[in-house]
This record gives structure tokens, C-alpha cells and sequence, in this order.
């Protein structure tokens, strides 16, 4: 089905909330119709419920045939609900009938869920790149995939960076249930027997809970810790949300405010008036350190692979030699 077209026949509600990526909506029930459905079912029993269903989908009927065509453009389609029921199943018969090709996948979204939980779990060697703020995680990883390199970006797929700055300039998060699909069907994506690379992470990304067979990975993993000077990652800092307005900043020194003190968020808040970004970077940076210095301590206190990232070196420079560490110690 990997040239085909997936459709959702679940409700809107539940689409919304998490789907399989790239599967498209074509809900066979409206959410009030499901909602209805559910108490008719509980009322006065199954027979009663998909009597209810049947008045509300006879007359979409055609409309199903037809949206079905236009979605697919003549594709084979893979349908689902919530287990491989009643739903998606109706739905494959309908179609079948208009002379479509149409499967259902078995278990419906449940076993696909099943499915990328067992993934999280099994696949590839994970390696985890940790480091304070700034210290490049993120641009060794995006050097990383341009060498050929199987990365999974968790911040990218939870459209945030990780810390009280980390929504800025960037699209709203997802849901916790599709955040958790997303991930899952990018490790699917990954060869299995391959190395994965990862960015260290807390249990919460930005309002985005991280799956604990995650987390768990995360923690018991070969660990990379990346370092460079403070000078450096202060420029960082400036360079990667120096475009923010004035306020947003503000807002997000707000968030720590309770953190880092009265005193220093004052002077955060002056030095963002004077347009002294750098300053109010130096002080975000000496809260965040003493975070990450805790935080490191419980989930890799054995430490790892120490990696610095000298003045004047460029990614590619810092992978190679993290790639050239990496074929040593594997052998």
C-alpha cells in the first residue's frame, strides 16, 4: 500500500487527536452522529445503534463513492477505524461495490499504536546528544542526516525546542496523541538494524509528554555530551531567537521568573530594553546550565562520550569526529 492512499472513516473528533501520518479524514459518522451512536448503544443495545448509524449513512452513501475516487485518483486504498470494525469495514464494502481496490487495516488505529510502541522500543541502536543550551545538539544532528545518518528530531516533530524560549518562532505544537504517532512512524521509516541519533531530552517537551519506552531509551543509551565555549553558545542563543520581539522574550523570561530570582529577571528585563541581547542571553544561560547540570546527573549519571566543539569548527568538522570516536569504540 506504499503507493496507495490511507483514509481515516473515524470521526473528525478522533482524527484530530491522533491519526497515522499521512492518512487522510473521511469520517463516516460526523462527531454528534458518533457521540448519538455511542448512548444509542448503551440505551438499547447494539442492533438499536447501527439501526441509528444506518439512517445517518444512507443517504452519504454516493458522497462517500465519490470523495473515496477523488482522494485516491485511482490509487488502491487502505482504510481504518479505531479496531478494523464495523467502520472500516462498511466502508471497504461500499467502496469494493463502486468497483474501488480497497484493504482494511486489521486492528484499525489500536494496532498501529500497539505496533509503534513496540518500535519505540526495538529499533536501531539509539545514541543520545546531550549538552547545555547552545552547545549546537541540534545542528550536529542536522549535520548528521545530511552525512547519510539516521536521526530522529524530537523537537522538530514537537514543533519546539525544549525550554521555556523553545515555542518561539515556530508552529503550534501537536497533540500528545498525534506527537506520539509522528514519532513512532519516523522510527518506522529508520532500517532497523542501523544506528538512530537522538537529542537528550527531558519527559516534556515544550506541553508534550514523551512516551516513557522513550524516555527510557533516552536515559540507557550511549550517551555523547557536547561542549563548547560560553562565549559561543551565547552567540547561539542570540543568533537563533535574536528575531524575536522584545515582548515575546520577555514573556518567556516570565515563565522562570519564580526560577531564576527577582533580581535576575530584573536584570534580564532591563538588558532586553537596552537592546543588549547578549547580556540577557548570559543570564538565561547560567539558569539553564544549573538545570541541565541536575537534570544530567540522574538520567546519565554514569556520563558518556565527552565531544567539544571548538571555536572555530564548523558541524561537519565536529560529526566527523564524533563518527570517527563512534568506529573506534564500536570496535
Amino acid at each position: 500500500m506504499q503507493t496507495g492512499v490511507c483514509l481515516d472513516v473515524r470521526s473528525p473528533a478522533e482524527y484530530r487527536e491522533g491519526h497515522i501520518p499521512g492518512a487522510l479524514s473521511m469520517p463516516l459518522l460526523s462527531d454528534t452522529e458518533r457521540a448519538q451512536t455511542g448512548i444509542t448503544y448503551k440505551q438499547k443495545g447494539r442492533d438499536a445503534a447501527v439501526l441509528q448509524a444506518l439512517i445517518w449513512v444512507g443517504p452519504k452513501m454516493s458522497g462517500f463513492v465519490d470523495q473515496a475516487r477523488r482522494l485516491s485518483a485511482g490509487r488502491p486504498i487502505l482504510l481504518y477505524c479505531w479496531r478494523g470494525g464495523m467502520r472500516s469495514h462498511s466502508m471497504a464494502w461500499l467502496l469494493k461495490q463502486a468497483g474501488l481496490e480497497v484493504s482494511v487495516l486489521e486492528g484499525g488505529y489500536r494496532n498501529w499504536r500497539r505496533h509503534i510502541y513496540e518500535v519505540m522500543a526495538t529499533w536501531g541502536q539509539w545514541v543520545v546528544i546531550g549538552g547545555p543550551t547552545g552547545s549546537g545538539k541540534t545542528k550536529l544532528l542536522h549535520a548528521l542526516k545530511e552525512a547519510g545518518e539516521q536521526v530522529l528530531d524530537l523537537e522538530a516533530l514537537a514543533n519546539h525546542r525544549g525550554s521555556a524560549f523553545g515555542a518561539l518562532g515556530l508552529p503550534p505544537q501537536p497533540g500528545n496523541e498525534q506527537f506520539i504517532s509522528d514519532i513512532g512512524w519516523k522510527i518506522c521509516g529508520m532500517k532497523k538494524g542501523r544506528r538512530i541519533w537522538v537529542e537528550d531530552e527531558s519527559s516534556m517537551i515544550g506541553s508534550l509528554h514523551l512516551p516513557e519506552v522513550v524516555v527510557g531509551r533516552l536515559s540507557t543509551s550511549p550517551f555523547v555530551y557536547l561542549q563548547t565555549d560560553f562565549e559561543q553558545r551565547i552567540r547561539e542563543l542570540v543568533r537563533e531567537y535574536g528575531q524575536q520581539t522584545r515582548a515575546e522574550l520577555e514573556g518567556a523570561f516570565r515563565k522562570i521568573a519564580r526560577k531564576i530570582g527577582g533580581q535576575y529577571l530584573n536584570l534580564a528585563l532591563d538588558a532586553l530594553n537596552g537592546g543588549r541581547l547578549h547580556e540577557a542571553a548570559s543570564i538565561a544561560l547560567r539558569y539553564y546550565d544549573k538545570a541541565y547540570a541536575q537534570s544530567l546527573s540522574i538520567r546519565h549519571p554514569e556520563g558518556g562520550i565527552s565531544l567539544t566543539w571548538g571555536v572555530h569548527e564548523e558541524a561537519v568538522q565536529v560529526m566527523n569526529r564524533l563518527l570517527h570516536i563512534m568506529k573506534v569504540s564500536e570496535r
